[in-house]
């Protein structure tokens, strides 16, 4: 390596640390992504850059001058890495995880760069970057470009990390919340209020609703709600036999539909009878020893990815405090009964 090689090298590897240093900046993904991306695109004189991050949701930011052909090549790069990642482990060694396929864009005078994004030795993601055939990076400017991408795949993962950390200390704290709420109250009404704005917020839908089966007639009833259009379903009714909640009452089990249109088992009456227009739908079983007593509901899910089996879990928690809270206040109303029974009868002793 020549002198100017080695200084070359020392001040790639400068600028690559400033910037890197610089992106920590970020607590957020997308703004690291963003900035990540321009980066390239100014520094290393890239056409077009683009990250995919397999987080929940997927993380997918693209900056640049991005042509129909480089948007298509690059769409069949990302979604082969993403069904790679769905199907199984993708595991790398440490080598790999510092290399990069370099491919000529068909029906463009571009150069595809294309790395990994390694997490504890597993594929989690890819980076993406269109060079212009007489800009392609080489010699000790190739070297920089390499190191970039992967402490820039580095950081996007641990950001993406302590992002998901701190989503998930927020629903702990909610559910903390509605368990503390239940130990100091017996208003059943407050505690389920609090547990439909915890599933609502929680689970990043448009709507919550707990459902409580009617002894009398066995309908399935809207007791509380939550969010967009909450107070238009309140009190509403259906049937057991009717609807993907009727369903779930019925069978006991949990369903996830993200799309209510290709289910038989979903009824639009009640969005005729209230102008809400359900999309999605994840709905549990509320069980007091062993026994069914309404549904617990989430309805449509903001972000494209629809529900998953992560909500679905904490959606069953949700329903389990639930449960509890409706058993206290059955078991409380039970006390007072008692107790009004036996002032009543000492009173007619008396007489």
């Amino acid at each position: 390596m020549t002198r100017i090689d080695s200084f070359a090298t020392a001040v790639g590897a400068r600028f690559s640390l400033e910037r890197v240093v610089h992106l920590l900046d970020h607590s957020e993904p997308v703004g690291l992504a963003t900035e990540g991306l321009s980066t390239l695109i100014s520094q290393f004189g890239a056409a077009a850059a683009s990250l995919f991050y397999a987080s929940r949701p997927p993380l997918s930011v693209r900056r640049g001058e991005m042509s129909p052909a480089i948007s298509e090549f690059a769409d069949r790069w990302e979604s082969g890495v993403e069904k790679r990642i769905a199907a199984c482990a993708w595991e790398v060694t440490a080598q790999d995880e510092l290399r990069a396929a370099w491919q000529p864009v068909k029906g463009t005078d571009c150069v595809a760069v294309q790395s990994l994004i390694v997490r504890d030795g597993k594929v989690a993601g890819t980076l993406f970057v269109a060079f212009a055939a007489a800009q392609v990076p080489a010699g000790s400017q190739r070297d920089t470009l390499l190191h970039y991408l992967q402490a820039f795949g580095r950081i996007v993962s641990l950001v993406s990390e302590l992002s998901l950390s701190r989503d998930r200390l927020s629903q702990l704290s909610l559910f903390y919340q509605v368990a503390q709420s239940m130990a100091s109250t017996f208003d059943l009404g407050k505690v389920l209020d609090d547990t439909m704005q915890l599933a609502t917020a929680v689970l990043d839908a448009s709507a919550s609703a707990l459902m409580l089966i009617d002894k009398e007639t066995g309908d399935l009833v809207f007791e509380y709600t939550h969010g967009e259009m909450g107070a238009l379903l309140r009190k509403q009714r259906t049937r057991q036999n009717e609807g993907i909640a009727g369903w779930v009452a019925t069978q006991g089990m949990p369903v996830i539909v993200n799309d209510v249109r290709q289910d038989q088992r979903f009824s639009p009456q009640v969005d005729a009878r209230t102008g809400f227009l359900t999309q999605s739908v994840l709905c549990v079983p509320i069980q007091i020893r062993g026994t069914i007593v309404g549904v617990l509901e989430a309805l449509n899910k903001r972000s494209d990815t629809g529900f998953d089996a992560e909500d679905l879990s904490l959606m069953i928690t949700t329903a389990n405090q639930a449960a509890v809270a409706i058993e206290n206040a059955q078991l409380y109303q039970s006390l007072r009964d008692e107790r009004d029974r036996i002032i009543q009868a000492q009173e007619d002793v008396r007489r």
